[in-house]
Parts: structure tokens; sequence; C-alpha cells
């Protein structure tokens, strides 16, 4: 949907998109947060996405992560929570 209308796309209208498909479908937000341009948001957004998405079902977010590029920061963040630090 969010291809339709490419030059309507800027960060708020990804992240209203991610924010309230993510609970219903995970992996297809989460697949959509590269496409936002504020690298700091677009962190914070993986992380928070896919910190819901572990707690909910960890093996298809670990799979997820698994396959798929990460900005590195945010691989550094999700490593330190699954060993249990902040």
């Amino acid at each position: 949907i969010m291809d339709r209308y490419p030059s309507d796309l800027n960060d708020r209208v990804v992240g209203d998109f991610i924010w309230s498909s993510y609970r219903s479908n995970p992996a297809i937000a989460v697949n959509q947060i590269g496409r936002m341009s504020n690298t700091g948001y677009r962190d914070h957004m993986y992380r928070r996405t896919l910190g819901n998405w572990m707690e909910r079902d960890p093996a298809a977010a670990t799979a997820w992560i698994n396959a798929n590029p990460l900005p590195e920061p945010v691989r550094e963040h999700i490593q330190r929570e699954l060993n249990g630090s902040n």
C-alpha cells in the first residue's frame, strides 16, 4: 500500500504504519522500518518493534533478525538484551 504513493512517504507515515501493524503482523511492520531516513528514529523503531516481537514470539523474531541486515547499533542492543544486560 505504501508503494502506491511513494512521494507521500516520510518517517511519520512509515512510523504510523509500523505502530498500527506490528501487533497483528510484526514481520510486515519490521520490514518497513528500513524506509526511514532518520537513523535515530529508525534504530529506535527497530529496538521497540523487535523487542516487543521477541517477547511475544522469540522464535519468529530471532529467525527474522538472523535473516535480515540490521544497523550495527540495533544488532548490539539486541545482543545485550539477549544476554540480560542493558
